[in-house]
């Protein structure tokens, strides 16, 4: 399809959900062979989406070699472009570039839709299938749910988009609701980490909610940094909170 479409967007689209697709069909194949539990699988995908989410700009925009024309003077010495020097250098416009930024901006967007998809439904697969029973499957999973839910409220601040805020806002709804109503049952008067993990949440909503009350200044710098080391680090724990999660261990344990 690829090759038989020239517009920019659907090119765009179809390289992305290929790409995704690649990956998805070996990481199940790989479990498959394995004979592996799909928790495995779920952690595995949960993991890679919330690393590619965050490195989504960097992954899809590949500027080509092109775009240097415009730098000739400066690359005389410095030229690291395949080939050699253009004959005839100019600015380039944005009638040039316009191709190229329908295709990086297509292939953002299905991938943004398609990284958040496969971060809320192997969420639900361990919601489902996690064995609270087990200390290290519980805490890693009240870890994982605490990650996610700060990811999701506070890095919509660093976009500019209005639906790609609110479509990270609504996961983070949607992931502590399927915790609360799957934990709701494990819950005793001994075992309370649940409003833990609720209340790491609430300083997430808090933060987003007291940043723009800032009007510049050294509070509102503090809060924003503090938002982004937030942010940083709640997608740091998701893959290791992952791998308790879907009991990895206790798979390295058997092996």
């Amino acid at each position: 399809m690829t090759v038989c479409i020239d517009q920019p967007v659907l090119n765009g689209v179809i390289s992305a959900c290929f790409a995704v697709s690649l990956l998805l069909l070996l990481a199940s194949t790989g479990t498959l062979m394995c004979s592996l539990d799909v928790r495995l699988l779920a952690g595995l995908v949960l993991a890679a989406a919330i690393c590619c989410l965050q490195m989504l700009p960097n992954i899809v925009v590949h500027v080509p070699d092109r775009y240097l024309v415009q730098w000739r003077a400066y690359m005389t010495r410095r030229w690291t472009v395949r080939g050699g020097i253009p004959e005839e250098a100019r600015v380039l416009t944005q009638v040039d570039i316009r191709e190229d930024m329908q295709t990086f901006q297509a292939r953002y967007a299905t991938g943004f839709v398609l990284c958040l998809a496969l971060l809320v439904l192997p969420y639900a697969a361990l919601v489902a299938f996690c064995d609270f029973h087990r200390m290290y499957d519980a805490v890693g999973f009240l870890v994982l749910t605490a990650a996610l839910f700060l990811f999701l409220t506070l890095k919509p601040r660093r976009s500019g988009r209005p639906f790609e805020r609110y479509c990270m806002r609504l996961s983070a709804v949607m992931v502590m609701a399927m915790a609360c109503v799957r934990a709701w049952g494990f819950m005793t008067t001994e075992n309370m980490s649940l409003f833990g993990v609720c209340a790491i949440g609430l300083i997430g909503v808090l933060l987003v909610y007291a940043i723009p009350v800032q009007k510049g200044g050294f509070h509102s710098l503090v809060l924003s940094r503090a938002g982004d080391a937030l942010c940083f680090l709640s997608m740091m724990v998701t893959p290791v909170a992952a791998f308790f999660a879907a009991g990895a261990l206790q798979y390295i344990r058997g092996l």
